[in-house]
């Protein structure tokens, strides 16, 4: 499956510079973990693209939500975007993941599609603009 990400971001930056609509760049992958005396708790992934980070995942064991760790997992990668002078961050998240945990990070909400991926369950995207 990596390959598939590798030939396919090729083709997309192959694409993208063609239209000169973005410059030719490299993806700047970003992961990060957490774990507390060598046991995994949690991590997230995410990747830059023109001046943009999106969260792909993050994920912290039930044991362990509700005590910061997510926040400081999002922390990471908002870091690292400014280091890279991205503009803004995006993320997806879907009703039963907690959209609020976004907001309390001070993401707002510039999209909600209700109905997807499937009856019932509604995808919220959140944006956070940096400085």
């Amino acid at each position: 499956m990596i390959q598939i990400q590798r030939l396919l971001n090729v083709l997309l930056d192959e694409h993208n510079a063609a239209l000169s609509v973005f410059p030719s760049q490299k993806y700047e992958a970003l992961s990060n973990v957490y774990s507390i005396d060598n046991e995994y708790i949690g991590g997230i992934t995410g990747k830059i693209f023109y001046r943009r980070l999106k969260i792909s995942m993050l994920a912290v064991k039930e044991g362990y939500r509700g005590q910061g760790i997510g926040s400081k997992l999002v922390k990471s990668p908002i870091d690292y975007a400014k280091a890279h002078n991205c503009k803004s961050i995006t993320v997806s998240t879907l009703n039963f993941q907690g959209p609020e945990f976004y907001e309390k990070l001070g993401f707002t909400q510039y999209a909600v599609l209700e109905n997807v991926p499937a009856v019932g369950i509604t995808t919220h995207f959140y944006i956070l603009y940096l400085d």
